[in-house]
């Protein structure tokens, strides 16, 4: 894929019916669609990361963002985005990854978003797991302009990824606010 070497791909959908006691009325889906890529700067110094930047975040993020959508098979209303690197790389490789703009366009795209889309980026062992900041893709930045009740975390895990020369590149979309009590604007 476009000189990218990926090991594998992982969908994870994750379907919350009851919370707190009670049947949600409409049940809450989440997913994440991750690839596991070959980190080609792993173990050396690389000044320019503009191959992260754009190849790796332009054809991972389509790729990743067609998946999760499908997978999600509702309208989305939620997306963050996230990197695990591996020991031997930087964190900035998965940085320039997610921060390198397509991945994020990607996810306004099919979301309608125009909110900052949230991103979690960390060096860290095989099956670490890492917690995805969410967020309502049509918050603005007025005041007020934040859907509080769809700002949370989800934890997700590789089981056996990063490899110390591999990244875990990761876009979540979800359809919904958390499930439970709903935080009001005051």
């Amino acid at each position: 894929m476009d000189g990218i070497e990926i090991r594998k791909t992982v969908t994870i959908l994750e379907e919350v019916v009851r919370e707190g006691g009670r049947e949600l009325p409409v049940p809450l889906r989440l997913v994440a669609a991750c690839a596991v890529v070959r980190n080609p700067f792993a173990g050396r110094f690389e000044a320019d990361l503009s191959l992260l930047s754009s190849t790796y975040s332009e054809t991972l993020g389509k790729a990743l963002v067609t998946t999760a959508a499908a997978a999600l098979d509702r309208p989305p209303r939620l997306y963050g985005k996230g990197a695990v690197v591996g020991l031997a790389g930087e964190i900035e490789h998965g940085s320039a990854i997610i921060h390198g703009g397509p991945l994020g366009k990607a996810l306004r795209a099919v979301t309608g978003g125009t909110a900052l889309v949230p991103s979690v980026e960390k060096r860290a062992a095989a099956g670490s797991p890492f917690d995805l900041a969410l967020r309502n893709a049509t918050d603005t930045a007025e005041p007020g302009g934040t859907d509080l009740a769809c700002l949370f975390s989800w934890e997700v895990r590789v089981a056996d990824a990063p490899h110390e020369d591999e990244i875990v590149v990761v876009a979540v979309l979800g359809d919904g606010p958390r499930p439970g009590r709903s935080i009001r604007q005051g």
